[in-house]
């Protein structure tokens, strides 16, 4: 049986090693968050329902309002088709929002656009575009749960036409499932992110225009599970900015998504899983 010398028994460790600490190394690098991704111009927030604007991106918002970049929120949907609605509006903590004799699911989403406005003004935003439907009673805007990416281009495209370049933050596509919609902590159907996002890549121009995507459901994993290719975490300001806004969830949108609510409460990174161009 041959004989493996001394040096060169030494030599294969060194190598090995040299492998193990490029490979921590790497992996270190690829664990450092990164700092918010800013806008080239104006920054348009887009939001399928209430909350997922500040579960997501909280911080990149508030990082973006804090050096000095216009920022426009659009919220697609009030969230009135939430299992929720009913039963809050009808409950002791319900109210009559509109003001029409009764307490029904577009109190529910007039009370969800309430907080959407508390929260991005604690991030710093006050020009907010509304396109849901609870104003109308649903006679005119986007149906929750009913989003289509057509309607969310045309939409955008009226925003963004005098503004130049634009930098999009949105909520990620999740695709109904398979494996990246697990890495992404959610295993379920959400078709309204997955128009908002294939929107807002129809409205994206690569020679002027940028679109980051960030996780939501993410945040209803165990920590320890929570991935994704880059993560983002801002001043300690930005950090103190998202919390303020998470503050203004406490009541209907920790009742609708109570994990989701509490991780994002908690964790200081945001999860970017895709950037345009």
């Amino acid at each position: 049986m041959p004989v493996v010398s001394r040096k060169r028994a030494l030599a294969a460790v060194a190598v090995i090693g040299g492998a193990v600490t490029a490979a921590l190394a790497a992996y270190a690098a690829w664990r450092a968050p990164i700092a918010p991704p800013l806008a080239p111009g104006t920054a348009i927030v887009v939001s399928p329902h209430p909350d997922d604007e500040t579960y997501a991106m909280g911080q990149t918002i508030a990082a973006n309002v804090r050096e000095g970049r216009r920022v426009i929120g659009v919220l697609c949907t009030d969230g009135e088709a939430s299992q929720y609605a009913t039963a809050w509006a009808q409950g002791p903590a319900g109210a009559d929002v509109d003001g029409d004799g009764d307490r029904d699911r577009w109190d529910f989403g007039l009370a969800r656009r309430g907080e959407y406005r508390d929260a991005m003004g604690a991030l710093g935003v006050t020009e907010l575009r509304f396109l849901g439907r609870a104003q109308s009673h649903g006679a005119t805007g986007m149906p929750d749960r009913g989003v289509t990416a057509a309607a969310v281009a045309a939409a955008l495209e009226g925003v963004a036409a005098p503004q130049g370049a634009v930098g999009y933050l949105a909520p990620a596509a999740y695709g109904g499932g398979g494996s990246l919609a697990s890495l992404r902590g959610d295993s379920q159907q959400r078709p309204d992110h997955d128009a908002v996002h294939d929107g807002v890549v129809q409205v994206t121009r690569s020679d002027t225009d940028r679109a980051w995507f960030f996780g939501v459901y993410v945040y209803g994993s165990r920590a320890s599970r929570r991935v994704a290719p880059r993560f983002v975490c801002g001043t300690d300001a930005d950090v103190a900015a998202k919390r303020r806004a998470m503050d203004a969830y406490a009541d209907l949108g920790a009742l609708s998504t109570k994990e989701i609510f509490a991780g994002a409460s908690a964790d200081t990174r945001e999860y970017l899983y895709e950037t345009l161009p």
